[in-house]
């Protein structure tokens, strides 16, 4: 078999293989699985194989997703401008959602200090950040 043919063999090879990898993988502690852990623990799926365990319930995976995506949210130039205080609250509630529209939400409330003009930070300022009830989701800050 020339080349022409082991290039087109190994081409078919990895078509067979591909969708075997597309499923992704879970960690199920110090293992890996191509299935769901069977103790029903919570675990991040990544289609692209990688994984990561969550760190903890709904409560403490939306305050870091309110700590986390604060600059971005704010498109802030800076990021060393804004420090998060602390995040707290977490409560279940029940938000109006565009359009007359009502849906289930956790609330925090993220205390921010920023920058001023002089290099102190003032603050706090308080900000309510709103994600789905499993804190995997943000839907949006408010003041």
């Amino acid at each position: 078999m020339g080349w022409k043919g082991r290039w087109m063999a190994g081409l078919m090879l990895g078509a067979v293989l591909l969708p075997a990898q597309a499923g992704g993988m879970y960690r199920c502690g110090n293992t890996f699985s191509d299935k769901p852990c069977p103790d029903g623990r919570e675990l991040k799926h990544y289609a692209s194989g990688t994984t990561q365990q969550d760190g903890g319930g709904p409560k403490e995976l939306g305050a870091q997703l309110c700590r986390d995506r604060f600059v971005e949210h704010f498109r802030i130039e800076n990021p060393e401008s804004v420090r998060i205080r602390q995040v707290t609250g977490g409560q279940a509630d029940i938000i109006d959602y565009g359009a007359g529209r009502q849906t289930t939400a956790r609330t925090f409330q993220v205390e921010v200090m920023v920058l001023n003009a002089y290099g102190t930070f003032m603050g706090p300022e308080l900000y309510r950040c709103h994600t789905t009830d499993d804190g995997r989701r943000l839907l949006r800050y408010a003041r």
